[in-house]
């Protein structure tokens, strides 16, 4: 969060994209990038992280969806589809910040 606090006065972003992925899934690739990697093995240390990814990312979150920048994306679906998402994401808060239009609508699994 203070990383977040210190770049605002030089750098105000139009759009932050948070991938949203279940815990499940984080697991399950964890899981699968574990393989020859003890530490991604150790399903303790895999939950230490989830925790601890969660309890630093929800302030930041919160931060930049209280400025209204913050999109969210759907990170569980395929890669192309991801991509797609955030360029749609993207050319919606272009479209905000130009026309102060805003469409309020996360993009489904097959946009």
């Amino acid at each position: 969060m203070s990383q977040a606090r210190r770049v605002e006065p030089l750098l105000v972003p139009d759009a932050v994209i948070h991938l949203r992925v279940p815990d499940d899934v984080a697991r399950a690739r964890l899981a699968r990038r574990g393989e020859g990697r003890s530490d991604d093995d150790d399903r303790a240390v895999v939950e230490r992280r989830l925790r601890s990814f969660h309890d630093e990312i929800e302030p930041i979150l919160e931060h930049y969806r209280d400025r209204g920048v913050l999109v969210t994306v759907d990170a569980d679906q395929a890669p192309d589809v991801v991509h797609d998402a955030i360029l749609h994401a993207l050319a919606n808060k272009r479209q905000e910040r130009n026309h102060g239009v805003v469409e309020h609508r996360e993009p489904d699994k097959h946009d």
